[in-house]
């Protein structure tokens, strides 16, 4: 008898394993459905189109591996455009990790108001990317911007961030750091997941800050700067908003836009997004290889305490002073564009507030035709 109630339990487990299995498949079904007609599906067709001579009129013929040849060597924009997609995902990939990485330790101290840092310095990962690019832009003005005013105040001369090509790239790339409010959050949950007892022992035995960080924090820390850098780096390297509001052009994703808008005059766009794909899958592999290897497991959250540092007295007003410079930084550009919208054309050029305002351009904005039309294809889309 209790030999046919063991069978039956177990027959019951089964079914109820194979019930939550079916459950999960059918709810993977849309993600699935989804990647492979939006993302894998049109790879693919990417890739073999690479090998045929197509205008988007006619009948693809075969080419073999003539458009690639083109590439190499008779595209004269392409190098230079792979060039500096290559030196600025560095840049941003190493910017955004340190930055976020330094943030989220500073978020994981017990400072006053820690939720509202938290959202603050995640709002600019949130907000809309026209608003952002029409901020930073601003910043980045020859003549009447705020980082060149700043630097004629202090005697400098002023400095073409977005037309220089030796400044382009890093503003750009500081942008993209200023943008990666995931990433903090990434961070401050890989910290609020090690292990408090750890840090105790070594502490103990005479461990330093810097040592405890080194030998305990990063290792257990390293799939989340690994998840966060792969994110930060396929963000930058197929990236097209940011150097396209910006009018800089010289970038891979920007010229493969081009090349695909002027299909019916350049047949290789396809062999081009193939080739900058096959960049992509190196320069993770050589991620993988730097941070993958070196990843540890993390603890569960639910069964050690974390490992939160204690910030009060002199200590917390430390802490906060790059909070309160991080969010002045965070918030001057939204604070230019507020500004720009209330001030009078001509009213502000080369003083730190303008000097007449006005509400007309709200007046406009709102009573124009077009106006209802974009919020309601906007809601749309998001929807």
């Amino acid at each position: 008898m209790s030999r046919n109630k063991g069978i039956t339990k177990k027959e019951k487990r089964s079914s109820a394993t194979r019930k939550e299995e079916m459950t999960a498949y059918l709810c993977l079904i849309p993600a699935f459905l989804g990647l492979t007609f939006i993302s894998y599906l049109p790879t693919l067709a990417a890739f073999i189109l690479s090998f045929f001579d197509w205008n988007g009129m006619t009948a693809p013929k075969f080419a073999g591996i003539s458009n690639y040849i083109q590439i190499f060597t008779h595209d004269m924009s392409f190098w230079p455009s792979l060039k500096a997609t290559l030196v600025s995902a560095p840049i941003t990939v190493i910017g955004s990790l340190l930055y976020s990485l330094v943030i989220a330790m500073l978020l994981n101290m017990k400072v006053p108001a820690r939720t509202f840092w938290r959202a603050v310095f995640f709002i600019p990962y949130m907000l809309p990317a026209i608003g952002v690019f029409t901020a930073w832009k601003w910043l980045y003005e020859v003549n009447y911007g705020l980082f060149n005013f700043l630097l004629r105040s202090m005697g400098c001369a002023p400095m073409q961030f977005l037309d220089s090509p030796r400044q382009v790239l890093p503003s750009l790339a500081l942008i993209a750091v200023w943008c990666s409010g995931n990433l903090i959050v990434i961070f401050l949950a890989g910290l609020q997941n090690v292990p408090r007892v750890y840090h105790e022992a070594a502490q103990i035995d005479g461990a330093s800050y810097w040592q405890r960080f080194r030998y305990i924090t990063l290792p257990l820390i390293m799939p989340g700067l690994f998840a966060g850098g792969t994110l930060v780096f396929i963000a930058s390297f197929t990236e097209l908003g940011t150097p396209f509001m910006l009018n800089y052009t010289r970038c891979a994703a920007v010229q493969i836009y081009d090349e695909i808008k002027e299909i019916s005059a350049s047949p290789f766009p396809y062999a081009l997004v193939t080739v900058v794909l096959g960049f992509s899958v190196l320069l993770y592999l050589g991620m993988r290889a730097l941070l993958g290897r070196r990843a540890h497991a993390m603890q569960g959250k639910a069964t050690v305490a974390s490992q939160t540092s204690d910030a009060r007295g002199w200590r917390g007003l430390l802490v906060l002073l790059p909070f309160l410079l991080v969010t002045l930084l965070a918030l001057t550009p939204h604070l230019g564009v507020l500004l720009t919208s209330i001030s009078t054309p001509g009213g502000w050029y080369r003083t730190v507030l303008p000097t007449a305002f006005t509400g007309q351009h709200f007046v406009d904005a709102v009573g124009h035709d077009m106006t209802l039309n974009a919020i309601r294809n906007s809601l749309a889309f998001s929807s």
